[in-house]
């Protein structure tokens, strides 16, 4: 009953017997601990549970939430990731429990690295981000041939005047620092080599979805 705060990492949290089984106890002894989780966002319910009926109980919920895209590209970036489930378990959350504490982390690396100031946009734009600041960008460093710095010279470029016209370049100066600093282009036979066995184990196109990579996979 005394204790002050929990933090749930992953795997994933929320399809996690474990999880309810201490959010159960917690209710059981009346505590009311800060609730943090690391989590992918891709449900709120399980096994006939509801997270969001339960989070009513607790004055301090914070989810850290991952997602390395929207649309078609998140979902190929991320296997089994659904992007419209996502976005509408955001505005569930946003709309009946305003107070709850929402950051969003976006790792960036080469197979978002045009995608991602697009996917901020689109978040700023549709009220999905509270503030602009409510993001981390992070940069992916393993494995080192997903690097963003693994782009070839001319992509490199596209992608830093992608940057640079960005209405929220502010966010991306880590960024740019990093892809002016590092060249990590030798990398680029690896990194096509494994992309086309995913390809060909998830019966996918990368290039077909992520066209702007054709240097790299072509």
């Amino acid at each position: 009953s005394s204790v002050r705060e929990v933090y749930f990492a992953g795997g994933e949290p929320f399809i996690s017997d474990h999880h309810y089984h201490i959010i159960d106890k917690l209710l059981e002894n009346d505590a009311d601990p800060t609730i943090r989780y690391n989590t992918n966002l891709s449900t709120l319910t399980y096994k006939g549970r509801d997270l969001i009926e339960i989070w009513k109980n607790f004055t301090e919920v914070e989810l850290h939430v991952s997602f390395d895209g929207l649309g078609e590209r998140g979902e190929l970036i991320r296997k089994g990731f659904d992007s419209k489930r996502f976005i509408k378990n955001i505005q569930r959350i946003q709309k009946e429990l305003p107070n709850l504490v929402l950051h969003y982390n976006f790792v960036v690396y080469l197979l978002n690295a045009y995608h991602f100031m697009d996917a901020h946009e689109f978040m700023v734009d549709h009220k999905i981000l509270r503030t602009c600041d409510s993001i981390t960008f992070t940069l992916l460093q393993d494995p080192q041939y997903l690097r963003i710095t693994t782009l070839d010279s001319e992509s490199k470029k596209e992608v830093i005047e992608k940057i640079q016209n960005s209405k929220l370049k502010s966010h991306y100066d880590h960024i740019l620092r990093y892809l002016l600093k590092e060249d990590n282009s030798s990398f680029i036979p690896q990194f096509k080599f494994m992309t086309d066995g995913l390809d060909a184990i998830r019966n996918e196109s990368t290039l077909e979805t992520i066209p702007e990579l054709h240097r790299l996979l072509k």
